[in-house]
């Protein structure tokens, strides 16, 4: 190492991971070949961050090599690492005892590799490496070059996944008006919302005043025996910050006592909690909480996502609530109906007996 230091919008109804994954591959594409071309390189490949920071995921590929799908949790490679602490780096080879590469780019075939940061404000959106087949090495000036184009490039990596999460609230917002079933509901918007923000699960639960009990209406990605043999989950014991509106983020479940349940959650592999209240009108009707397999911060466009996830899981609720209670309003009042048409049409066979 020498020096350290589109389209238009798509959607599809059925599946919000679809257009997700579809409205990512646009983008980071475009990236890839810009990067390619800015760089007068033979290959460019853009990983992203899964997971709050843990994990790397292939999202481009450009050039020439061998370049498999590929994700990795702590990478081995000292360029990829140092990226992800807002370092660039350069590499005179692709491969070296020094520091073995990551798998997916050994079939390169390079002398030089730049490897930049793709960091913002928020945190790293990700890794950007270039390659070059020629002996000249990235000078200074050619990476300092592509460092500006690389952070330019990660507000672009990272406005796609906002975009991708607003199209996810756009997705429950329309569907959830087109059915009244609660379990429907409720495991819809755990599936959708945990799948948006790369979550291990999630879970909608609605308060029941009279008990106090935070009570199951929809999950995703958990166990049976962690939603139903732990115990009730109590909301004065279980994040109770969440029962006064405010939204909370558990870094570590090894070391909050606001967790009801720490033991069956490391057991489950959670380790991070997220807990969203759900407000109707002034008044906190439940909580949406999201499960994720590692420490984890919940950055602030993470928590402004899952807090209008759960204004959204809180009408939806509210609406399949009244609408059961209606229901069963309806099926009292016609079974009083058939009642009495049957006492009076009783009371008219014994009257015209007796004539």
């Amino acid at each position: 190492m020498s020096e350290s230091r589109s389209a238009r919008p798509f959607f599809v109804e059925h599946s919000p991971t679809e257009f997700r994954t579809e409205q990512l591959r646009r983008t980071v594409n475009d990236l890839a070949d810009l990067g390619l071309a800015a760089s007068n390189g033979v290959a460019c490949l853009i990983c992203g961050v899964e997971d709050g920071g843990d994990q790397l995921k292939l999202l481009a590929a450009r050039g020439s090599g061998d370049v498999k799908e590929c994700s990795c949790a702590r990478p081995s490679d000292l360029g990829v690492a140092a990226a992800l602490n807002g370092e660039w780096s350069v590499w005179s080879r692709v491969s070296g005892a020094s520091s073995p590469p990551c798998q997916m780019v050994v079939g390169v075939e390079a002398v030089s590799r730049l490897v930049l940061p793709l960091g913002t404000q928020e945190g790293s959106q990700g890794v950007m490496q270039l390659f070059r087949a020629h002996p000249e090495q990235f000078s200074s000036e050619d990476a300092e070059r592509l460092v500006k184009q690389a952070s330019v490039a990660a507000i672009a990596l990272r406005n796609a996944r906002l975009y991708d999460r607003a199209q996810v609230l756009f997705y429950l917002a329309q569907t959830v008006s087109s059915t009244l079933d609660m379990g429907q509901i409720g495991n819809l918007i755990a599936e959708k919302v945990a799948k948006a923000i790369g979550a291990k699960g999630c879970t909608v639960r609605s308060l029941e005043r009279l008990s106090g009990q935070l009570q199951l209406v929809g999950a995703y990605g958990l166990s049976h025996q962690y939603l139903f043999d732990k115990g009730p989950v109590i909301a004065s014991a279980s994040i109770h910050d969440a029962l006064d509106g405010k939204p909370t983020a558990i870094h570590d479940v090894s070391r909050d006592e606001r967790v009801q349940y720490p033991a069956a959650a490391l057991q489950e592999g959670i380790a991070a909690i997220a807990s969203i209240p759900m407000v109707v009108k002034g008044v906190v009707t439940g909580v949406l909480r999201v499960y994720v397999a590692k420490p984890h911060e919940f950055p602030p466009d993470e928590m402004a996502f899952l807090c209008a996830a759960g204004e959204v899981a809180a009408a939806a609720v509210e609406n399949a609530r009244l609408y059961d209670g209606i229901r069963s309003d309806f099926d009292t009042l016609m079974d009083e109906i058939i009642f009495m048409r049957r006492a009076a049409q009783a009371v008219s066979h014994r009257e015209r007996s007796h004539t």
